[in-house]
Formats: structure tokens, C-alpha cells, sequence
């Protein structure tokens, strides 16, 4: 049994999705950011088939406070990726098709600007992008280097993040509140 990704998710979940989205930019934009990537990679992310790996397919939807190329380290696994744009996220389950996917958006300035499903070439390329830790190679993109034990690696970095976001949405709410 795999865990649920946001293509066989219920009614209603790409309107929560991109609420998450909405919030998440305008934090990036809040810390002096100008863009946010967000992908999700459905099916894959290390969420591997129990028994190959010992993990359970699952969905990893992620932010990235900067801009970061997700189809072209998904294309440096499998060339023959097949590319669509994707206007609306609630037709990802018909697009995906029961397929490892990854999903990208990029936010500029506040608004989405690019929406895209990512597809494997062929039946023989799933295995690779269920089995691909995406995130790693993208914080190597912005700089990051390998993050696998985040919490560890840079707590007050990760302490000054859960901080401002506080700040954030405690100044949201008053904001709303006024």
C-alpha cells in the first residue's frame, strides 16, 4: 500500500496546495526573496517500493527560497522526459496516470509564472526517478551542499527559520486582524 501523493489525493486538494503555496512565497518574499520553487515528486523522493529499499512510496512537496532547474536534473536521470505544462494542479491524477511523476512550479514576485508535470520517458525509467533524492541534488543548486540530516546539520540556521516564520505569521495575522 503506498502512501498517498497528490495524485490520487481527494477532492479539494489542489485548492490547499496552493494556499500552502501562496503562503510560502510570500514568506520567501517577507525574508528579501524574489522567487520560490515548489515540486512535488510523487511516487519517488526515496519513498521507494517496501522490500527494494525499505520505504513506502510517499510524496515530498518542497520549497526552495530561490530559483532552482528541477526538469534539468530530472532530465540528467532519464533525457527522455516527457514535459507538460500543467495550468491546473487538480488534473495532475489524469495527467500522472498512476506514474512517478514530478511536479514543478515557480513563483516570481508573487505569482505563478510556470507550472509543469514531468513525466519518465519510458516504463524502464521509473525505477530511476522512484528511486532519485531530488532534494539533495537542488540545495546543491542554490548552494546548500547535502542536507540528509538537516536538524543536525545547521540547527540555528533551521531555529532562525522557525523564527521568522513566527514572526511572519504572527505579522500576517495582525495585518488581517486590522
Amino acid at each position: 500500500m503506498a502512501d498517498p501523493c497528490f495524485s490520487v489525493a481527494a477532492d479539494g486538494w489542489a485548492r490547499d496546495v496552493e494556499e500552502f503555496e501562496r503562503i510560502a512565497d510570500t514568506f520567501t518574499r517577507w525574508r528579501g526573496g524574489r522567487a520560490t520553487v515548489f515540486y512535488e515528486q510523487g511516487r519517488a523522493g526515496g519513498g521507494q517500493l517496501l522490500g527494494r529499499s525499505g520505504f513506502w512510496h510517499h510524496a515530498h512537496y518542497c520549497s526552495w527560497p530561490g530559483e532552482i532547474d528541477v526538469e534539468r536534473l530530472v532530465r540528467t536521470m532519464d533525457p527522455a522526459v516527457v514535459v507538460t505544462q500543467l495550468d491546473d494542479l487538480s488534473d495532475l491524477g489524469r495527467a500522472a496516470a498512476g506514474r512517478p511523476y514530478v511536479v514543478t512550479r515557480k513563483f516570481l514576485d508573487g505569482r505563478c509564472v510556470d507550472s509543469r508535470l514531468i513525466l519518465p520517458g519510458s516504463e524502464s525509467s521509473w525505477t530511476a526517478l522512484e528511486d532519485s533524492h531530488l532534494k539533495f541534488s537542488l540545495a546543491e543548486q542554490l548552494g546548500e551542499g547535502d542536507f540528509r540530516d538537516w536538524q543536525t546539520r545547521s540547527p540555528e540556521r533551521t531555529s532562525q527559520t522557525a523564527h521568522d516564520f513566527r514572526a511572519f505569521t504572527s505579522s500576517t495575522h495582525e495585518r488581517r486582524m486590522a
